[in-house]
């Protein structure tokens, strides 16, 4: 029982950690911008580059609801997959 305690404190630490740096590193990238990123383009950057954030972490990163998140990330698969049967 105390290693599971314990186990799921580190992977709290870990995912606050992860939350944190994609936050950071989403607003590094923004200051570097002329024109900010809507939510959609906030939510793609962080799948592109933190591709093992979870989407309730990128939810929480960009502020907004998961389904969101998660309806972003369904769209961006169907293109990703139309792209490349146009290729094949």
């Amino acid at each position: 029982m105390w290693d599971d305690t314990v186990a799921d404190y580190e992977a709290a630490l870990a995912t606050a950690s992860g939350i944190s740096e994609a936050a950071s590193a989403l607003a590094n990238f923004q200051d570097g911008r002329l024109h900010p990123l809507d939510s959609t383009g906030k939510i793609l950057w962080l799948l592109d580059h933190f591709r093992g954030l979870t989407y309730t972490a990128i939810a929480e990163v960009v502020a907004v609801d998961l389904a969101f998140v998660s309806r972003v990330a369904k769209e961006r698969g169907r293109q990703r997959k139309a792209s490349i049967q146009t290729l094949e």
